[in-house]
């Protein structure tokens, strides 16, 4: 009985180690995915930001030019 009992709480003690392991690894797992997602949007957003300077410039300079053309 005692030897069963303790079968069963050994198995129970490596269930539970398996099961946390398991949660460690999804929650490193989960912070990888934030940091992933955190730079990637960092990155987009300062390429968008010099994108839509560029486009900012381009549309002032092809503004300035038909408006030079047109008045002088």
């Amino acid at each position: 009985m005692i030897i069963e009992g303790v079968k069963v709480y050994y198995n129970t003690g490596k269930l539970f180690k398996t099961f946390q392991m398991l949660f460690k690894g999804i929650v490193i797992f989960n912070n990888i995915l934030n940091y992933l997602s955190f730079f990637t949007f960092q990155i987009i957003f300062k390429l968008g930001k010099k994108v839509l300077k560029w486009f900012l410039i381009y549309r002032w300079f092809t503004f300035f030019k038909l408006f030079f053309e047109k008045f002088f």
